[in-house]
């Protein structure tokens, strides 16, 4: 069978490619510079083919059963990684979570309960290209957050004095949120 393996290089190594949390088909390292410049690494490299060789011939075989990349996700899970994995968020994931730990750190609340639509009031009001059904998307997917099943009663933003609302709420809590 074949088994390909794809070299991407970049200056710009948390930009490379768009990555979800849950892809196991990279594998990111970051390079560091040259202690030491070669300039016979075409001479070094082909007296070191034979070695590599017979290592190559004394590799065990390749285990499938783990994954089709062959490899666990544990094993391709590094620091540089996690980091294209962020940088691969949507701009609303990346806005929102700005924003609500920005309302979290000027608020002495520990929870708040709000619905997609006071989210788009509060963070989004004059962004057109952010619509509340991709916010909820937002906190569905990338959140991994999950609505109540029926319509609540609420207090949107937490804020008690104002008037209650009706509607499928997303509950933020200060630990859970702050910690992403």
């Amino acid at each position: 069978p074949c088994y390909c393996q794809l070299i991407m290089a970049s200056n710009d190594e948390k930009r490379i490619a768009k990555i979800d949390p849950e892809d196991i088909r990279f594998l990111v390292r970051k390079l560091g510079t040259t202690e030491f410049c070669n300039h016979a690494i075409e001479t070094n490299l082909i007296q070191e083919i034979p070695t590599f060789l017979d290592h190559l011939q004394t590799l065990p075989p390749v285990d499938w059963s783990i994954s089709r990349s062959a490899f666990s996700a544990n094993e391709l899970f590094n620091g540089e990684l996690d980091a294209v994995v962020q940088e691969s968020r949507s701009g609303v994931y990346k806005d929102l979570k700005l924003g609500i730990t920005d309302f979290f750190d000027n608020n002495d609340l520990d929870s708040f309960n709000a619905t997609p639509s006071d989210i788009k009031i509060k963070f989004f009001l004059n962004d057109n290209r952010t619509p509340a059904y991709y916010i909820s998307r937002v906190l569905r997917e990338e959140f991994n957050m999950c609505p109540t099943a029926k319509a609540l009663r609420y207090h949107p933003w937490g804020e008690t004095n104002a008037p209650m609302k009706v509607g499928r709420i997303y509950e933020f809590d200060r630990k859970k949120f702050c910690e992403l």
